[in-house]
């Protein structure tokens, strides 16, 4: 039996840090551009656990969540380039 780890609707967040820290997670973060050609990212997955965990201050390895926040803030740039070039 396959295991659903994506819900229907992705949870729209704009914030690169929090971004990093649900990758760091295991989310799935894909980044998208607003109508305001602001980045934006869509996060897959249990959010809502994640969140929860995270504003109740578990614990989460450091160097994990520095490489998420760096991979979150490469998505814009890499967004941007793409859009420009």
């Amino acid at each position: 039996m396959k295991k659903k780890i994506e819900q229907e609707e992705p949870l729209i967040i704009e914030d690169s840090i929090l971004a990093g820290i649900l990758i760091a997670k295991g989310h799935k973060v894909l980044p998208e551009l607003d109508v305001q050609q602001r980045v934006q990212y869509c996060v897959y997955g249990d959010v809502k656990k994640s969140l929860k965990e995270i504003y109740d201050n578990s614990l989460i390895g450091s160097l994990s969540a520095l490489t998420g926040i760096k991979s979150a803030r490469q998505m814009i740039f890499t967004l941007r380039r793409g859009v420009r070039g």
